[in-house]
Parts: structure tokens; C-alpha cells; sequence
């Protein structure tokens, strides 16, 4: 069917509805008793079919919208250029790992140090925070990924994040810590890198500005992908490890528990 005759088809099942549900509201239909015991049924069937179509549609939107992005990146990155994309709150920066998690080929380098402030978060940021953990939990069970991460345990909180991620069945999930008096410690930029390819700059404020109006930049360019991966091996190499490949210390994880630096 062309697209031209779906609209036209779905817009006919649409004004039926509508019709057999206004006749039904002034009476007109009582006299016909076939039609009269199935209204419910073919009103909602119509509503089903017409939701369907604009499901359908919405999904195609998403598929161009995300080609129209990937092909905006193999322009820019043809001309040499830098992309960057700026993420204005939590909720729009937590939506965007979770996609660039699930899209990740081969390999995920993960910052999480420093301590953050306390923020009121919307339902909707708390759902897009679950889904980013869901994300990470996903990642690391892939064999095809190498996930790294790197952490401060300044509380419980965080603690229990990466207990709920190694006990998510992390086999390819490599963790090293620093032990640092984190309150102590100026702000501490987070940040992730995709496949050696792509930077997304995290929270950035620590305990001295509120996180609610804070925003966030991903990057992709060779040269600054290069310098933060670097960086990334640099810190890796003076961490202290919790978990790898073969072997898990547990003994690092309850010394951290219940402790709020």
C-alpha cells in the first residue's frame, strides 16, 4: 500500500469511528440491534487501528531523525571538522548515554569520581537515570565491549550503583577505584568515552553549585577523542582495582559500605 492510500485508509477508519460513536450518543443506532451490541467493539477497534498507524509513523520519524544524525557525523568528521552537542539537563544527558551505550561497538571508558550535590530530580530524569543504569548493566555483559570504569566512593549511594552492576552478570566489566577524602577534592570533571570515538562530558559542579541548570557536551573529533583517551590510560594506571576479568575484591566494596566521606 503506498503512503498516500495509508493516509487515506486510516483517515476513513478514523471519521467512521467518530460517526458511529456521535450516532450512537444521540440515539440514531438504537433501532438496529446488530449494530447497536457491537458499537463499544468497532469504536474501539477503530481507535486501535488509528493508534497503530501513528505509532508506526512515530518510529519512522525516530529511524530518519537518528539517519539524518549519523550522516550530519560522517560529514563533519570527512571535513575534519568537530561535532558537538550540547545537553541542557540531566534528563536529555542520561537519555543520550543510554543511547550511545546501546550503540557502542567495542569499547566504553567510563569517569565517575568526585562527589556531587544533592538535586531535585523530575519523574521524568528518575526514569531516564534507571534506564542509563540499565544501559551500563547491558553494556557490561556484551563480550564484544570492553567496559571500563573508574570511581571515587565518596558514599553508600554509589556504592550500591556498582554492586547493582558487577551482581548484573558484569563479566567484561573492569573496575578500579581511587581512595581519596573526596569532600575534600576541588570539582572533578566526569565524563565517558564511546568506542575511542566520541566524549560525552559529565557533571562537572561537585558540592559547590546546585546540578539542576548544569549542562553537558558531547565531542567527537580524532585529535580531542585521543587526548581524553590518553588521559583516561593515565588514570586507569594509578587506580586501584576492584574488579576485572578473573577476579572480584569484595573485601574494598564492604569497607566502602555505609561510609559518607
Amino acid at each position: 500500500m503506498t503512503k498516500n492510500l495509508q493516509i487515506v485508509a486510516f483517515a476513513a477508519v478514523a471519521i467512521l469511528s467518530v460517526i458511529i460513536a456521535l450516532l450512537d450518543l444521540i440515539g440514531a443506532l438504537n433501532s438496529i440491534d446488530w449494530l447497536k451490541e457491537r458499537i463499544v467493539t468497532m469504536t474501539l477497534l477503530g481507535v486501535g487501528v488509528v493508534a497503530g498507524f501513528l505509532a508506526h509513523r512515530a518510529h519512522k520519524i525516530d529511524e530518519i531523525e537518528n539517519s539524518l544524525e549519523r550522516s550530519c557525523h560522517a560529514i563533519i568528521e570527512s571535513l575534519g571538522g568537530v561535532y558537538t552537542r550540547e545537553l541542557h539537563n540531566a534528563h536529555d544527558y542520561y537519555e543520550y548515554l543510554s543511547t550511545r551505550l546501546r550503540q557502542a561497538k567495542n569499547s566504553v571508558d567510563d569517569l565517575t569520581w568526585g562527589v556531587m550535590n544533592s538535586t531535585r530530580r523530575t519523574e521524568a530524569t528518575d526514569a531516564a537515570f534507571k534506564k542509563y543504569r540499565q544501559a551500563i548493566a547491558a553494556a557490561c555483559k556484551r563480550k564484544d565491549i570492553a567496559y571500563r570504569e573508574v570511581i571515587t566512593l565518596p558514599d553508600a549511594g554509589r556504592v550500591s550503583r556498582i554492586e547493582d552492576t558487577i551482581n548484573a552478570d558484569s563479566t567484561y566489566y573492569s573496575l578500579k577505584y581511587y581512595d581519596w577524602e573526596s569532600r575534600e577534592l576541588p570539582p572533578m570533571l566526569q565524563f565517558m568515552i564511546i568506542d575511542s570515538k566520541e566524549v560525552i562530558l559529565g557533571t562537572h559542579r561537585g558540592i559547590f553549585i546546585p546540578l539542576d541548570d548544569e549542562s553537558y557536551v558531547v565531542i567527537k573529533h580524532p585529535a580531542i577523542s585521543r587526548y581524553f583517551k590518553d588521559y583516561f590510560n593515565t588514570i586507569w594506571i594509578g587506580a586501584k582495582p576492584i574488579k576485572d576479568l578473573d577476579s572480584l575484591n569484595t573485601e574494598i566494596i564492604e569497607h566502602f559500605r555505609g561510609v559518607d566521606l
